[in-house]
């Protein structure tokens, strides 16, 4: 990270926000309790949902009916910490369209050791689950 700081005459949350805007995926950051407090802009256009949509547990309307109990139940189970977060599964857009994802989450850490919250990345792959079919 030292030599991130040395080589750009930015500050790093800078740094960080060009990222989230530019990375071909969908991101989601989580507060300790597990509930949406950012989403970038290829989250949007993967879910369909705005920023204010996906606030809180608001992410959730985005999951496709068919998977959304097993992943409600499987991110729960994440954030109390009792087992990793990686699963494909389906969003359900507002205009029906459905686009296949691959989600994975982690636990951030503050300097100390103590989570502070949640890191999810969710990449389309509905071009590889249109293959498989």
């Amino acid at each position: 990270m030292e030599n991130i700081r040395k080589f750009f005459a930015i500050p790093i949350e800078e740094i960080f926000n060009q990222i989230l805007g530019v990375a071909p995926v969908g991101i989601i950051l989580c507060d300790p309790k597990g509930e949406c407090i950012y989403v970038n802009r290829f989250w949007c256009e993967m879910t369909g949902l705005n920023e204010g949509e996906s606030i809180k547990h608001g992410w959730m309307d985005a999951i496709h009916p068919k998977d959304k109990n097993q992943i409600v139940e499987a991110w729960n189970s994440f954030v109390t910490g009792n087992t990793p977060f990686r699963k494909n599964f389906q969003f359900l857009r507002p205009n029906l369209i459905v686009t296949w994802v691959r989600a994975s989450a982690t636990v951030l850490y503050d300097s100390h050791g103590k989570a502070i919250g949640f890191l999810g990345c969710v990449m389309d792959i509905s071009n590889l689950q249109l293959k498989e079919l």
